[in-house]
């Protein structure tokens, strides 16, 4: 059988069950599961449940309950001025001061547990014998015991917030250094491919440069036959002409590549450097 528990005092959740769980055994109780609802009522132990139903309310004695009604009566002895009253009030006193910080008796709550049980098999108070129920079994087996109170600490939250702060400081320089060695990476990419860039250039003025017509003339006094150059040989129009270009991509290819260069590195370090 399955015990629904839901505790509303500082009893232990393993005690109630365990308590609960062998008076269903013994009044042969034999549901697939129970309702219970364990609560606090003053100083006694009482309880109530659905006729015929499945759930039960136990209420248990409320350990703080005494001390607080001692704190009340001594209010009020302050402020009473008759004799006669203040007796009966120190009186009074005294004898919650016996019963502070008891706690339910395992033996009344076992009889009122019983008494509840029958509620649920569907007997009402006129059809129940009087309540003789045997709760001798009941011993240093079946403790209502409290729930240990774990003292609070008291938090740091300067230092919590401190230490906080410090991880963060770590996990961004970290970053940092990440992003730093990236960024050396491809710097130096960047240096190798402009070197590659310009020797294709210097190739390229390299090729336009051998592919012009080299001016030889002939500077034998003696000429040719039919007065004229050898036709593999450039003439003189063709070599200014070859001389004026050569000079026009030497001061073209010089004066393009150095500019290039600087205006490249000047844009990578104003714009695309952090």
């Amino acid at each position: 059988m399955k015990i629904l528990l839901e505790n509303k005092t500082t009893y232990r959740n393993s005690d109630i069950k365990k308590l609960f769980k062998e008076c269903c055994k013994r009044d042969g109780i034999d549901r697939q599961w129970i309702k219970l609802v364990a609560q606090y009522q003053k100083g006694w132990v009482g309880g109530y449940a659905i006729i015929g139903g499945s759930k039960v309310w136990l209420n248990l004695r409320n350990p703080n309950f005494f001390s607080n009604e001692v704190k009340r009566y001594e209010v009020y002895l302050e402020k009473n001025k008759d004799q006669a009253t203040r007796d009966g009030i120190s009186k009074k006193i005294e004898e919650l001061k016996t019963k502070e910080g008891e706690l339910s008796s395992p033996q009344k709550v076992a009889g009122t547990i019983f008494h509840e049980l029958q509620h649920l098999k569907g007997l009402r108070h006129k059809d129940m014998e009087k309540d003789n129920f045997d709760v001798s079994w009941v011993d240093e087996k079946y403790p209502l015991r409290l729930k240990e109170v774990k003292p609070k600490i008291k938090r740091n939250f300067i230092q919590e917030r401190y230490e906080k702060a410090k991880r963060h400081v770590k996990e961004k320089e970290s970053l940092i250094n990440r992003q730093q060695k990236l960024l050396k990476k491809w710097r130096s990419k960047v240096k190798y491919y402009e070197k590659k860039v310009g020797g294709l250039v210097f190739l390229l003025f390299l090729y336009f440069y051998i592919k012009l017509p080299y001016p030889v003339l002939d500077r034998t006094k003696t000429k040719p036959p039919n007065n004229q150059y050898n036709t593999n040989r450039a003439t003189p129009n063709e070599t200014k002409i070859s001389n004026i270009i050569r000079a026009i991509l030497i001061h073209f290819f010089i004066f393009n590549f150095f500019l290039s260069i600087i205006l490249f590195n000047k844009l990578f370090y104003i714009y695309l450097l952090p």
